[in-house]
């Protein structure tokens, strides 16, 4: 009744955990491979996930709907390779499974980033669209667009018992790298939909965004992590709109 579907590239180290967190709970999982490199494909098998290859895409969010399509169950869980589920969650989508009231269930997402367990700075509760009836979900190509619900959605409430475990960004370093990928491509997918550099947006993106995470979120109850991702994540629009500028 459940298929788990993950996209992953070059990403087996993280990938075992992700499959051993639903392995014998769900009825299929499926790992879209985009010409990974690495043992992806191995840990697949390993947990007797149906391995369907795909081409490199350099964000998650075209390839979201591919994967769904694929799921040979009414019910599907979407997870990243960096991600795995808690018993108490599993217990919760399988009791709303049973009760049959609902299509689309909102999911808190607990982020450890720098080995840190970050409860503000905008990154609690996280919620995330992510278990739904396969029809009742549409999804953009956008990157970090949310997914359309077409039916009754529930909010699962914020406990970390409840939550996606999160397990990304090891450091600063990896967390810059990934800035400065998704910026080109927020970049591009902004010049595609016709928007153009902007010199108020670059003063005023970044400088909303930190205050916005720092102080309304409470960031600076998350240390000096929660300072420094403030500033990273106000970069990250600096960076967005600079690409802009070179692209116009």
């Amino acid at each position: 009744m459940i298929s788990v579907v993950v996209s992953s590239y070059n990403e087996g180290d993280k990938l075992d955990s992700c499959l051993s967190s639903v392995y014998h709970w769900a009825d299929e999982i499926i790992v879209i491979n985009m010409e990974s490199k690495d043992n992806t494909s191995e840990i697949a098998r390993k947990y007797l996930a149906r391995v369907i290859n795909y081409h490199f895409i350099d964000y998650i969010e075209p390839v979201r709907e591919f994967a769904v399509s694929h799921a040979k169950n009414k019910w599907v869980l979407v997870l990243d390779p960096d991600e795995t589920v808690t018993s108490k969650l599993k217990d919760e989508l399988s009791e709303i499974i049973k009760e049959d009231k609902i299509d689309v269930v909102n999911i808190p997402r607990l982020n450890f980033i720098f080995s840190q367990k970050i409860k503000h700075t905008n990154f609690w509760p996280d919620r995330q669209i992510r278990f739904f009836r396969k029809d009742k979900v549409r999804f953009s190509t956008m990157i970090h667009s949310y997914p359309q619900p077409l039916g009754k959605l529930v909010n699962l409430p914020a406990k970390e018992e409840l939550a996606i475990q999160h397990h990304s960004y090891k450091n600063p370093t990896e967390y810059l790298s990934r800035i400065e990928r998704y910026s080109s491509i927020e970049a591009r997918n902004r010049l595609e939909h016709g928007q153009r550099f902007s010199v108020l947006n670059l003063l005023y993106e970044p400088l909303y965004d930190f205050a916005r995470r720092y102080i309304r979120h409470l960031g600076i109850l998350d240390g000096w992590n929660g300072l420094l991702l403030s500033c990273l994540q106000a970069y990250y629009y600096v960076l967005v709109e600079i690409k802009l500028f070179k692209g116009r």
